[in-house]
């Protein structure tokens, strides 16, 4: 049943998304009077359909192949394959007859769309739940760097003091792409009470862009079991809301990223994993699945978080700011 469900929020999702999408090639083509002649969301292939209903000049329908969906604009080849239209002569409402500059902005009208759609649920996001940001003073045990930033020389446990001369206030602008972009980037650091200044490579956004999307730094915690993933290996050994775990087969283990680190090496295999359980002490075997996780959610009490909440008007400028970092 929960398969089904996913499966159906899933099709929801992108169903939403093709709508959006599609509109924005819609109401160009209308906007400079080209003929729309169907707009459908999943394909009527071979002709079959779940419904349909003409509006003036366009089709609407849904169509029985959820694999997307599609505006037919006359006079242009897509995803109907409609060729034969094409062999007779140019009418003044087809695409073909008009301007490259309008056919161009018919073309990229479901991108733009899709850029709006996503400004908007940043903007109702930010307004409805806010942001949280990481208080960069709250992580006594400094932070975990990517594998990128290790590369660098940043190493577990350091504490951030500023970006290119700036305080850092919070975690999240210390990967501020502006900072981080920015000509001869540096950090300030603190490890072992002395202060350091790693300097950023030339190449630093080459770089980046090749390694697997992951946080350039993220807090160091240790941490207790907050949930358990249903049917998955943990709960089936046994772990229960509230256990500590301190070893990894013997490796003593006190923040997650070690928790992280030991379950990857251990990928696939089955570890004996030492808890504490309110006063005692308990050894559990627990299987590794081959990504390396064992299926529980951490909790801590490390690290604080400021929430900053955003009116309606302020929440739009945020969502394009979200929008364009995202890009």
């Amino acid at each position: 049943m929960q398969g089904l469900i996913m499966a159906a929020q899933l099709i929801t999702g992108i169903s939403l998304l093709v709508i959006i999408h599609e509109l924005g090639h819609y109401w160009a083509a209308r906007m400079f009077g080209i003929r729309v002649e169907k707009f459908y969301l999943f394909f009527d292939a071979w002709g079959f359909k779940l419904f349909s209903i003409k509006l003036g000049d366009t089709e609407w329908g849904i169509g029985w192949l959820p694999l997307g969906g599609y505006v037919k604009i006359a006079g242009m080849i897509d995803e109907s394959m409609d060729k034969e239209q094409l062999k007779k002569p140019a009418e003044p409402w087809e695409f073909r007859s008009k301007p490259a500059w309008q056919r161009l902005i018919v073309m990229v009208g479901g991108v733009f769309m899709n850029i709006v759609a996503g400004i908007f649920i940043f903007a109702m996001m930010a307004y409805s739940y806010g942001e949280r940001y990481t208080v960069n003073e709250s992580l006594q045990y400094g932070i975990v760097p990517s594998e990128l930033a290790q590369e660098i020389g940043f190493k577990y446990g350091d504490k951030l003091i500023s970006v290119n001369g700036k305080d850092i206030k919070y975690l999240e602008e210390a990967m501020d792409p502006n900072e981080m972009f920015a000509d001869n980037a540096y950090y300030e650091i603190l490890r072992e009470d002395e202060k350091i200044k790693i300097t950023l490579p030339s190449d630093f956004i080459a770089q980046l862009s090749k390694q697997q999307r992951a946080d350039f730094f993220t807090a160091r915690q240790t941490f207790a079991v907050a949930e358990l993933v249903a049917g998955y290996n943990a709960e089936k050994a046994g772990l229960q809301k509230g256990d500590i775990i301190h070893t990894i087969d013997t490796m003593p283990i006190r923040f997650f990223d070690e928790l992280q680190s030991a379950l990857k090496i251990s990928a696939g295999k089955t570890v004996a994993v030492g808890i504490v359980r309110k006063a005692d002490s308990l050894l559990l075997n627990v299987p590794v699945d081959e990504t390396g996780k064992i299926g529980l959610i951490p909790a801590t009490d490390d690290v604080k978080y400021d929430t900053l909440t955003f009116g309606l008007i302020q929440s739009f400028p945020k969502g394009v700011e979200k929008a364009v970092s995202t890009i």
